[in-house]
């Protein structure tokens, strides 16, 4: 499947909205703060599993480039219930409906990474505001297809090598054909 961030999102949003049944945004909107409780959503930075893979070419030399990503979701929840509202969202996660959902996307839950109580005295309030985060962490299969057009390939069948070697013994003449069978010298 394709990376498609809109995908991603929308799985993420629906899942979090739908479970956490409160206001949800992503992060970094220029809104105003909606009244308490709320949520924000963030995707960090996506990393790469490992090397990615091609495939064959076709007849028309194209191929298919594969590769595991990894994304970090940041969950932030404003007001009183936060712990609770948490505790649905990962249990949740292990429900057949959500697992069927997120793969849909591409998506795959992997693991909580961490979980804390931000609660803090703020002095616009003159009180204290309760926030909660969650750092969830996922994989999706990036596929792409490459363009012949951006490189040539050859195929080497065969190629001779030859030269002389000097051991303590003296030299050896050495001929070498790659794509042949190879048989040592006499």
């Amino acid at each position: 499947m394709s990376f498609s961030l809109a995908t991603i999102e929308n799985a993420l949003y629906a899942w979090a909205f739908g479970t956490g049944a409160t206001t949800t945004l992503w992060r970094f909107q220029n809104v105003p703060a909606p009244s308490l409780p709320y949520m924000t959503l963030n995707i960090g930075d996506i990393a790469k599993i490992n090397w990615d893979y091609q495939t064959q070419t076709d007849e028309n030399g194209k191929a298919a480039l594969m590769g595991n990503r990894e994304l970090v979701l940041e969950i932030n929840y404003y007001g009183t219930g936060g712990l609770e509202v948490f505790e649905k969202l990962t249990t949740s996660l292990q429900s057949f409906p959500v697992i069927q959902t997120f793969a849909a996307s591409g998506l795959h839950y992997v693991d909580k990474i961490s979980q804390f109580n931000l609660t803090e005295l703020v002095d616009s309030t003159n009180g204290y505001e309760e926030r909660h985060i969650m750092e969830l962490k996922f994989r999706y299969s990036n596929q792409g297809i490459t363009n012949p057009d951006l490189f040539t390939t050859s195929i080497i069948q065969t190629t001779e090598v030859s030269g002389v070697s000097t051991s303590a013994d003296g030299e050896i003449d050495t001929d070498l054909n790659i794509g042949e069978p190879y048989t040592p010298p006499p």
